[in-house]
Order: C-alpha cells, then sequence, then structure tokens
C-alpha cells in the first residue's frame, strides 16, 4: 500500500499524477483547473442562492462574474417550499417542472406558477468549464 500523507501545508508547483484512489479528510483548496478523466476540464464549482419572484412562474438572474452561457453548466437548482422541503429540477406538475435556462445575457429559472414555488429561497450549483486548450 502507498499513501502519501501530509499534515499542514503542501504545494505542487506542477502537476500532480494520482493512479489509484485519492482522499482528502479535511479541506482542500484548488486553484486553476480540474481534468476528470478523459473529459472536460473545469475550474470552478459554486453554490448561488436567492429567491424566486413573487409572482408568476420563472425568475431571472444575471450570470455570476466569469461564468457565461458558453462555460456554465447547471450541476443542481433547489427551490425551497413552505415547509422547507427542497424541491429539485424536474418537481412540479404536469404543465411546468422546475428547469433552469442559459440565455445570452442572464439564467432563467422555471417553475409551476404556484405559491409553494413563489418567493422562495432557491439555491443554484454552477460548474464553470475551463477554456479549451
Amino acid at each position: 500500500e502507498k499513501n502519501l500523507d501530509v499534515e499542514g501545508n503542501a504545494e505542487v508547483s506542477e502537476n500532480l499524477g494520482v493512479q489509484e484512489d485519492l482522499f482528502v479528510m479535511e479541506n482542500a483548496e484548488m486553484l486553476g483547473t480540474l481534468t476528470v478523466g478523459a473529459g472536460s476540464t473545469f475550474d470552478q464549482i459554486q453554490e448561488f442562492t436567492g429567491t424566486t419572484a413573487s409572482s408568476g412562474d420563472a425568475t431571472d438572474f444575471s450570470f455570476p462574474e466569469g461564468y457565461n452561457r458558453s462555460n456554465t453548466r447547471v450541476l443542481s437548482l433547489q427551490i425551497e417550499n413552505e415547509t422547507g422541503n427542497r424541491l429539485g429540477i424536474g418537481t412540479g406538475d404536469a404543465l411546468k417542472r422546475i428547469n433552469a435556462v442559459l440565455f445570452p445575457n442572464h439564467i432563467r429559472l422555471n417553475y409551476p406558477p404556484k405559491d409553494p414555488y413563489r418567493g422562495r429561497t432557491f439555491r443554484i450549483l454552477l460548474m464553470r468549464m475551463s477554456a479549451k486548450k
């Protein structure tokens, strides 16, 4: 069994390759990008919160700084209802379900036009993809 134990701070100035499993027991901070497998490279995953509109069936908000329609992926979206339950993507009724749409200049959250979805706290988890090299 091969282990790398680090107590305190450690810095890798070039590349760190992991052949098998990597476990982080406490906190980990990454500056730069992360490539998973042979897949895409991303440099940030961040949660944003807000409140849905008090009327209608949609809420618009601007892209966070550094995010745009091309580099943004929606990982999760939840709206908290009056009982504290978090309703996720796909929840709703036959006419309209919770979803997020990326427009050129903003993100739109869609939900059924009913009170359990209006004026409620939402949280959305966005991933920012890195520029292709």
